[in-house]
Order: C-alpha cells, then sequence, then structure tokens
C-alpha cells in the first residue's frame, strides 16, 4: 500500500535486496565498515556499526554466522584504532590537522584530551560510547606515549563490547522481523519524511555557519603572509597612538 501510493520500497523488497550482497560480501562489509568507522576522519561521516548491524541481522537469517561476524567486526574495529593510536604516537596527526582544516579536528581532539585526563585509561573503553570523542582517544592515546600492550587490554575489550551490542540489535531485529516490517509500513514515510527535514535542517545550518565564516575571514586584512612581522608592528603603533590621545 505504502510503496504504491508513494513510491516508498518495501520491506521486504529491501531485504532481499541487501542479502544478495551480504550473502557474497558480508565479512568484508563488516570487517571494513568496523575499521573505517574507528579511524579519525572516515569515523566522522562512515556508518560502520550499521554494517555490523546488518551482518549479525543477516547471520540470524541464515546468511552469515553470528560469531564470525562478531569476530570480523571486533578486529577491524582493533586495526582502526591501532591505526589512530599509530598516528597519535607518531605524530602524523599535526599533519592532518592542517590539511583537513575546516572539519574542526583540533577541537574535537582537544575534547578527546579533556575525556582522557578526566577519565585516565578507561576512557579508552567509555569513548567507544561517546559519540564525539571515539574517533580521537586512540589519537590522544598515542600522544601521551601510553605504552601499546596497556593501549591493547582496553581496545580489546572495547572492541569488542561495541560489536557485540551491534551484533545484539541485529540479532533481536531479525528476530522480530515480523514487527519491524509492520512498523515500517505504518510509519516508514512518517520516518522518511523526518529523516528528510533534519537533513535540509542540517544541510541549512552548516552552510549558514560556513557563510557566517567566510564573511568574518574576508573582514580581516590580508597581509599576504606576513602577519607574523606586521602584527607586532602595528601593536605598537596603535599602543603610541593611544598614548598622544
Amino acid at each position: 500500500m505504502l510503496e504504491m501510493a508513494f513510491g516508498v520500497p518495501d520491506f521486504g523488497d529491501i531485504v532481499e535486496f541487501l542479502k544478495q550482497y551480504y550473502s557474497r560480501y558480508g565479512y568484508f562489509f563488516v570487517s571494513a565498515g568496523a575499521f573505517l568507522e574507528n579511524t579519525a576522519i572516515v569515523g566522522l561521516i562512515f556508518p560502520g556499526g550499521t554494517m555490523v548491524l546488518l551482518g549479525s541481522f543477516y547471520a540470524k537469517l541464515g546468511v552469515m554466522s553470528l560469531p564470525l561476524v562478531w569476530l570480523l567486526g571486533s578486529l577491524g574495529t582493533f586495526a582502526g584504532a591501532s591505526l589512530d593510536y599509530s598516528v597519535g604516537r607518531l605524530g602524523v596527526y599535526r599533519l592532518i590537522f592542517r590539511i583537513w582544516k575546516g572539519q574542526k579536528l583540533e577541537t574535537r581532539f582537544d575534547a578527546a584530551c579533556g575525556f582522557m585526563n578526566k577519565y585516565g585509561l578507561p576512557s579508552i573503553f567509555l569513548a567507544h560510547f561517546v559519540g564525539h570523542v571515539r574517533s580521537f582517544i586512540a589519537i590522544t592515546a598515542g600522544t601521551t606515549k601510553l605504552p601499546y600492550r596497556r593501549f591493547v587490554i582496553y581496545e580489546g575489550l572495547a572492541a569488542l563490547a561495541w560489536n557485540g551490542m551491534y551484533c545484539l540489535a541485529g540479532y533481536l531485529l531479525a528476530r522480530n522481523l515480523v514487527l519491524v516490517q509492520q512498523i515500517y509500513t505504518r510509519f516508514g514515510l512518517a520516518i522518511a519524511g523526518i529523516v528528510i527535514l533534519w537533513l535540509i535542517v542540517h544541510l541549512s545550518l552548516t552552510g549558514w555557519r560556513k557563510h557566517r565564516q567566510t564573511e568574518a575571514q574576508a573582514s580581516e586584512p590580508k597581509y599576504f603572509g606576513l602577519d607574523i612581522y606586521l602584527n607586532p608592528l602595528l601593536s605598537l603603533w596603535k599602543s603610541r597612538r593611544g598614548r598622544n590621545r
């Protein structure tokens, strides 16, 4: 009914469509998705958790093995966090922050530092369940020269717990497939409308903020890279001008 009236795909068709890909490449999707979501840059936008969830969903439907989904997802998470640890340990994060200036990476990194200072080593585990610092806590651990063997303990436990949570969610969804299909049929259009509205508002606010930043940067005087020399002279000139008054 919903499909015929508004062109919304049927829930069963979606399940079958994804099933053909997960039956062939599911284990790769799970491991690669978990890896990418737990790296500092890609993890900000990549839905790796969803790919793990779908893996356990199709494991319940008999397409994949649930223990293997959990294992490969955990290994992918651990590998991504270990890469971030190396980025912090080797100091490469400074170059990355310069390249992606517009992504507010330094702000997120500072938040991760504050989080780690507050909670200590358990922050490596806790950060996986706090979205805004999860992707940067491993970099922070690397910058503090934390021994890798200690990082492995907390990160390994976190990877198992994080993937276990998504596996449990996907398994329960597949177990209650009829109920999920009923909810989708009744409220699918409303949910799609809310998502579209949220995207419009989010994109509008993002565009407005960038416009304000551009205006603010345009209003600042440009010295063609000579700011480091001219700023002290300008400050001295302003102070003498104030005294003359």
